[in-house]
Parts: structure tokens; C-alpha cells; sequence
């Protein structure tokens, strides 16, 4: 059953009525299903489960604490977009290694706020960003994990506003262009990238693709980071 539906013509939250909850809350009032919100989670987490994932919560999507710290509770990580959504998941609970910085615009203080949180990676999506990560990592004596977001230039003919994937619609790399831009960056030793990575946008999922090295007993060499948005009901 979805959690918002209709019972005898009266809207429901999972088993609550939404005009009980107005009543005593007033309106404007926004209401969320905890059950949708973990229900999509479980979903995902079961049907990547072999691939072990690293699953985060688009806090963009909704960035209400509570949220955060319900979906963190529940195993999931962040993709965050800015220095303030860093500092929220950091107040959730959540685990920074775990956590993908993903967007355009990275100033350099969000870059250094991510490299002292140690995040996982930063979703790259133009030279410059690199330099700029780069030259912040260089200056903390550190390296910048990243991970490159390539446009495959693929029309998927959905809204113009909204359309990613096509060739200037979103990152300035094409897919070939891995095989040229690394050899001319002269801070290199400041970043580091995996062999091999495929990122694209998907509805409701961002999902990223990374190969893991395999050490004893393991049987997969890859791992999984999927970003996911989850529908608020």
C-alpha cells in the first residue's frame, strides 16, 4: 500500500489521517511517511546487495534533519551539494568516508571543509574543478579522492529544462575524454582517480560505478556507490 492513500475518501499518512494531523499541527504543514522513505531504501539496498553499495541519500532532495538522521540510522550515506549539506549529514551521524560531494560551484572553503571531513570522493565535472581540488589538496598536504562525471552526449528526449547526458547540458567531458585531460594536469599527485568510472542520471538514480582491488576471499572486483533520490511520498 502506497503510505499516502485514501481511505472512504479521506487522505491517510500510512495509518494517520492528514486532516487529524492539520488540526493539531495547523497548516502549512508538511508530512512525511517514515515507512516511504525506508521502504525505498530497503528496495535499493536489496537489489544492489550483491554488489555491496555505498547508497546515499540526495540531500538535496530534503535535507530535514530528522531525515537525515532516519536514513543514516538505516544504513544509507549522502550525496551533498554544498559545504552547509556537508555540515548537516555531519550532524546526522553520518559517517564522511562515506559521503559523495557532488555539484557544480565548489568554492574552495567547501573543498577544504570535504578534504578535512576525508568524504569519499568529489563527483568532478570540469578541468578547472579538478585544478581547483587539486590545488586545495595540495595546500592541506592531503589527496582529493574524485570520480568524473561524463556525458555519453545520449538524447533521452525528455523535458529540455530538466534533460541530462546531452552534449552541453551538463558536464563539459565527453566520454573519450579521459584518454587526453589527465596527462596535462601538473598536480596530479593531489588527486586520484580509479581505472575505470561510468556515472549517468538515471530517474530517482545516480548511479556510480567503481572497480575495488580484490584482496583474499573476496569473489567480486567491483564496488558500488549509487545515489539515489527518494521520493518523499
Amino acid at each position: 500500500m502506497n503510505a499516502f492513500h485514501y481511505q472512504a475518501g479521506e487522505l491517510f499518512c500510512e495509518d494517520v489521517p492528514v486532516a487529524q494531523l492539520a488540526e493539531e499541527y495547523g497548516t502549512p504543514l508538511w508530512v512525511y511517511s517514515k515507512s516511504a522513505f525506508l521502504g525505498r531504501l530497503k528496495e535499493i539496498q536489496d537489489a544492489f546487495a550483491e554488489v555491496d553499495p555505498v547508497i546515499c541519500y540526495s540531500v538535496k532532495a530534503n535535507g530535514n534533519l530528522n531525515i537525515l538522521k532516519t536514513m543514516n540510522d538505516a544504513g544509507s550515506s549522502f550525496d551533498v551539494v554544498s559545504g552547509g549539506e556537508l555540515f548537516r549529514v555531519q550532524q546526522a551521524g553520518a559517517d564522511t568516508s562515506r559521503v559523495v560531494f557532488a555539484g557544480v560551484g565548489k568554492t574552495d572553503d567547501e573543498i577544504r571543509q570535504a578534504l578535512k571531513a576525508d568524504i569519499l570522493m568529489f563527483d568532478v565535472e570540469s578541468e578547472a574543478e579538478l585544478d581547483a581540488i587539486a590545488a586545495v589538496a595540495e595546500e592541506l598536504g592531503c589527496v582529493g579522492r574524485v570520480a568524473l562525471r561524463l556525458n555519453p552526449d545520449i538524447d533521452a528526449k525528455t523535458h529540455h529544462k530538466t534533460t541530462t547526458g546531452k552534449r552541453g547540458t551538463s558536464s563539459e567531458w565527453t566520454s573519450n575524454a579521459p584518454r587526453n585531460w589527465p596527462t596535462k594536469s601538473s598536480k596530479m599527485t593531489a588527486w586520484s582517480l580509479p581505472e575505470f568510472i561510468c556515472t549517468s542520471d538515471l530517474p530517482f538514480f545516480l548511479p556510480t560505478l567503481m572497480p575495488r582491488r580484490l584482496r583474499k576471499g573476496q569473489r567480486s572486483s567491483s564496488s558500488c556507490v549509487i545515489r539515489a533520490t527518494t521520493p518523499t511520498g
